[in-house]
């Protein structure tokens, strides 16, 4: 028989404490003596506390990895689908991360302006924090000014190639100076020695990459671009221009909405 202690609690017929709403024993007993066990609704309660608090810590990582929200947000579950070719090469080098890992070997997303390169690079980036790796988002300009910051600048840059995964958005636009370069290529030199995976976008083709590595009047240049080479496999991503999709459905939204009815 049951008996009724409160409106969340009552006794079972053998005396032990239960839960009203899932019915679960919240007593249990051991040579005699009884002790407090979590019920089913208890349980489900710290469960989803400890979700709740991996899902913000994962968070935080993220927010730390890529600081641009924007950013943050890219996922492949995003993806518009209509590179599917490029999608799938991409999901697949993320299902093989273990094995691209070990090798220290990433990707050079190439192709022209406003084809989608930065969004999937931080598609990639989210899937591997969700997966657990370490990633820092950051650009070779950065890396060029933590350079000139003689009190602070080498252990920020040490920082960054701490992370598993370094991604650098739109490699071959930063200044072009001697100093510059000779920065650049000590960090592209260390990252790849110390098996760091390079997830890099550029609008330049393959072929100006290879170009520069031989091009002996600047070695230091040229050394920059056989690294590279030597550890990120070219992926072409020119086959849609989504920024031109995003900038003619703007304009259509904009043109129906001033052309409707007087005011």
């Amino acid at each position: 028989m049951e008996v009724k202690l409160s409106e969340n609690e009552f006794l079972n017929a053998e005396g032990f404490i239960c839960c009203s709403k899932c019915k679960e024993p919240k007593q249990s007993e051991y040579e005699g003596h009884r002790y407090s066990i979590p019920c089913k609704c208890r349980r489900d309660e710290i469960e989803a506390k400890e979700l709740e608090e991996k899902r913000r810590k994962l968070e935080e990582k993220r927010a730390f990895s890529i600081p641009n929200a924007k950013l943050r947000s890219f996922t492949f579950d995003k993806d518009d689908q209509q590179d599917k070719e490029t999608t799938n090469i991409l999901k697949r080098y993320v299902s093989k991360f273990v094995e691209m890992k070990a090798k220290g070997l990433g990707l050079l997303l190439w192709g022209s302006v406003g084809t989608g390169k930065t969004f999937y690079a931080h598609c990639i980036a989210n899937a591997l924090i969700d997966a657990g790796y370490s990633v820092k988002s950051t650009s070779l300009s950065t890396v060029v000014q933590l350079a000139q910051d003689f009190e602070n600048g080498e252990r920020e840059i040490n920082k960054i190639l701490q992370n598993q995964v370094i991604l650098i958005d739109d490699v071959g636009t930063e200044r072009q100076t001697t100093f510059a370069n000779e920065q650049i290529y000590n960090f592209i030199d260390k990252a790849t020695s110390l098996n760091r995976v390079l997830l890099l976008t550029t609008n330049f083709m393959p072929k100006e990459f290879e170009e520069a590595a031989q091009d002996t009047a600047d070695l230091v240049h040229a050394r920059i671009y056989s690294r590279i080479l030597e550890k990120c496999y070219p992926i072409k991503v020119n086959k849609i221009k989504h920024r031109d999709a995003l900038k003619e459905e703007n304009r259509q939204f904009m043109k129906n909405l001033l052309q409707e009815e007087e005011v």
